[in-house]
């Protein structure tokens, strides 16, 4: 029986475990979501979008091979499924459930799930100097 992994977080970390679990073991399934539209992207890159030497912010998104990293291209080539636009709200680690909230809709739903990965990244901590 494959297991169900779900990753909060679609920006670096999360589609690279997914990537690499499916790798290691393509009979899991995996899930990543995340709040926002645009996932995957190169964010170390974004000093050379704004320097000029990448012209358009979509380079960032893309392979080396210029497919664009969305939900299609996960589902199709990397074989697992990215839901954007999902934030979640409410992890019951008991029942190895969480609920989360579709953005545009404000539907609530629930996911369960075997693993979970939170991969939602970092807040920086700003010292309070002049």
């Amino acid at each position: 029986m494959s297991k169900h992994v779900l990753i909060v977080g679609a920006v670096a970390l999360g589609p690279k475990v997914a990537s690499r679990l499916m790798r290691c073991a393509p009979d899991t399934k995996v899930t990543i979501l995340d709040r926002d539209r645009l996932i995957s992207y190169g964010g170390c890159g974004i000093p050379y979008f704004v320097g000029g030497d990448v012209s358009e912010i979509s380079e960032l998104r893309k392979t080396m091979y210029h497919m664009e990293r969305n939900e299609e291209f996960f589902k199709n080539i990397k074989h697992f499924h990215a839901l954007t636009g999902k934030e979640v709200t409410h992890i019951n680690r008991e029942e190895q459930k969480i609920t989360y909230t579709d953005i545009q809709s404000g539907k609530q739903e629930e996911l369960g799930y075997d693993k979970l990965v939170i991969a939602t990244g970092s807040s920086p901590v700003l010292p309070p100097l002049p």
